[in-house]
């Protein structure tokens, strides 16, 4: 096995619940996450037998598809899934302010129209986030508020929050850990914040490396909790992914996955063309899943105001994916297969949500779980 280091540092074991990563520690104390050195930088590598087939997906539940009842969404829609399997959908192609709560077997329970500006009102209820209780917490920017529902989706009580959040992910029954754009003097300028659910901004950590100009957002990331202090993550920024362990909220290792199929960047051969980005991780044990979307290189866009353009085929010709399957442990890419890009999110229970259509081109929202099996003989 490989591995290019490109920082001299020492290096510590950190325990985690399916096994040991390696955290850099510099052998400068000012060098940590948040100091000039960085921290150590470690390509992965693929393994010499590199599967190239044998992840698979199998349906666990449909959503949508009700033509005489409420279970009907459109192709516009925000998924998110709880750690006991129920799942959330915010469908905002309906142009409406809706919830819809699904039981593990995509079994619709209720959903949830109460648009507007008071409490327990929403206008736009998104990400919805399952707590460890149960209870449900929804982000609503533009009533700039987090609401606490309980499991049955009555409204508890709300604080103000008036910034956008990307992927929370709760540590606790009142703290989520967040990357979120906030322009506060002293939150400004760190990827990740501790966010209590009465609104206050708890922590800020994860400083950028340089300033962000007051019109940008900050960039996706995907995070997975292991512990209070113990968290990976994953980002796209116009270079290659990575995927980052941080321990103790300072000290840093940074694991760099560099492809032919994954440029840095990717020229913009027509309008519309996007560079490559992580949407999803999963911790299986030693095993990191990363969910990567690819702009396809031979997409053309349909002719402005035409009916494909709004489409299912639309919808889904446009990209492709890749799931990776990373080694942690041994710094290697043990797995990675292409797959159509209705294959668009990762949850962090080990499913991924795929964009459907029936045979009226309906669009149907399925969750998939996926697994690695044997290679195939060759």
């Amino acid at each position: 096995m490989k591995i290019r280091r490109h920082r001299l540092s020492k290096t510590v074991r950190a325990s985690t619940a399916g096994g040991l990563l390696l955290v850099a520690a510099s052998c400068n104390p000012a060098d940590t996450a948040d100091g000039p050195g960085g921290p150590e930088v470690i390509e992965l590598v693929e393994a010499p037998d590199i599967c190239r087939d044998c992840i698979s997906f199998e349906t666990m539940a449909v959503l949508g598809g009700d033509y005489d009842g409420d279970n009907l969404l459109t192709g516009s829609v925000y998924v998110t899934r709880g750690p006991t399997g129920r799942t959330y959908v915010h469908d905002f192609g309906a142009g409406a302010a809706e919830m819809f709560f699904y039981t593990s077997d995509g079994e619709l329970e209720f959903t949830i129209r109460r648009e507007g500006e008071g409490p327990g009102e929403y206008r736009d209820p998104m990400p919805i986030v399952e707590l460890p209780s149960g209870r449900v917490a929804v982000f609503d920017r533009r009533n700039a508020r987090i609401s606490i529902l309980e499991a049955d989706g009555t409204f508890i009580d709300s604080g103000r929050f008036p910034h956008r959040v990307f992927g929370p992910v709760p540590v606790s029954d009142s703290v989520l850990l967040a990357n979120a754009s906030i322009r506060e003097p002293a939150h400004a300028g760190y990827r990740y914040h501790l966010v209590h659910l009465n609104g206050t901004i708890l922590e800020s950590f994860g400083r950028e490396a340089s300033p962000l100009p007051e019109e940008a957002e900050v960039d996706f990331r995907r995070m997975v909790v292991i512990g209070e202090d113990r968290f990976l993550s994953t980002s796209t920024s116009g270079r290659p992914y990575h995927i980052e362990l941080w321990e103790g909220r300072s000290l840093r290792t940074t694991w760099k996955r560099e492809t032919d199929w994954f440029p840095g960047e990717v020229p913009p051969r027509q309008a519309g063309m996007v560079s490559p980005y992580v949407t999803g991780i999963y911790l299986d044990g030693r095993l990191l899943w990363t969910l990567v979307i690819l702009q396809d290189p031979e997409w053309v866009p349909p002719p402005p105001g035409s009916r494909v353009e709004q489409s299912h085929a639309a919808a889904t010709s446009r990209f492709n994916t890749v799931v990776e399957v990373i080694d942690l442990t041994a710094g290697e890419v043990v797995a990675s297969q292409q797959f159509d890009a209705a294959i668009s999110k990762l949850f962090l229970d080990g499913t991924a949500e795929h964009l459907g259509a029936d045979e009226l081109g309906v669009p149907l929202w399925e969750i998939l779980s996926l697994r690695l099996r044997e290679a195939s003989p060759e």
